[in-house]
């Protein structure tokens, strides 16, 4: 990279820091939405996403954004930071999020480390993991393996609307992960055969199984979106560092 470049873009997270007061972690955007305060930032009173997500943001707070930087650091305009910011948007964010799950997963374990009562652990993930991803995280949470019944999984902690209660093995696509034990990513719940729409509202889905110590299934991790094909790679290798020692942290 180009030490101007590097140096445009300093000066271009500092005015994000201080002008405009976007959330800024481990010295990267971190992506986490925040809302205009008093004395700060007020051209804008619609709530806005941080630049790694700023695709979200309606088309004219997304151009008043671009113009408010342009003006306030002239050399935006004539370095290739400007034309640059379109293009690596998206890839940027993937990183950013890969980055973010890292984060996650170590914070998960500091909270639960120690904890011997599981839907505590499980009901700390579920928050954790909805804070940080809604609303893509329509819905977060825990399907439990019934101990009274093997073959069943039963609602456990989770955020977000009411979820079904029981999901026998096979059945939609939970009970398709607790069945084959391994993980499902959904780019279309309408299309998945025998789809359980607990929320009619949900458009794609991801599941991901928790085990035991012993290698037993104990849980699977779902998450939901009323976005069409939400989730991609680096959501599935994210939740899957995170369920894997989920129990055993």
């Amino acid at each position: 990279i180009e030490p101007a470049l590097i140096d445009a873009l300093n000066i271009w997270v500092e005015v994000l820091k201080i002008e405009i007061g976007f959330c800024v972690r481990m010295g990267v955007l971190c992506g986490r939405k925040w809302k205009p305060q008093a004395g700060r930032y007020k051209r804008n009173q619609k709530r806005l996403d941080c630049p790694a997500c700023v695709h979200a943001v309606p088309s004219t707070g997304r151009q008043l954004f671009q113009s408010q930087i342009a003006a306030s650091i002239p050399i935006l305009s004539n370095c290739r930071v400007h034309p640059i910011w379109s293009a690596c948007q998206k890839k940027g964010r993937r990183m950013d999020r890969a980055g973010q799950y890292r984060d996650l997963k170590a914070e998960i374990e500091s909270v639960v480390a120690g904890e011997t009562y599981l839907p505590a652990r499980y009901a700390s993930a579920a928050c954790l993991l909805f804070l940080a991803f809604a609303p893509r995280f329509f819905w977060t949470g825990f399907y439990v393996v019934d101990p009274g019944k093997a073959d069943e999984l039963v609602v456990g902690p989770y955020q977000g609307t009411l979820g079904c209660l029981r999901i026998p093995f096979g059945k939609g696509v939970c009970g398709a992960c607790a069945k084959q034990e391994k993980s499902i990513l959904v780019p279309d719940v309408h299309a998945f055969p025998g789809h359980i729409a607990c929320d009619s509202r949900t458009n794609s889905e991801i599941v991901v199984p928790v085990f035991e110590a012993s290698g037993a299934l104990a849980a699977v991790l779902d998450v939901d979106s009323e976005q069409p094909d939400a989730f991609d790679e680096i959501d599935l290798l994210g939740l899957e560092a995170i369920c894997s020692n989920l129990l055993t942290a």
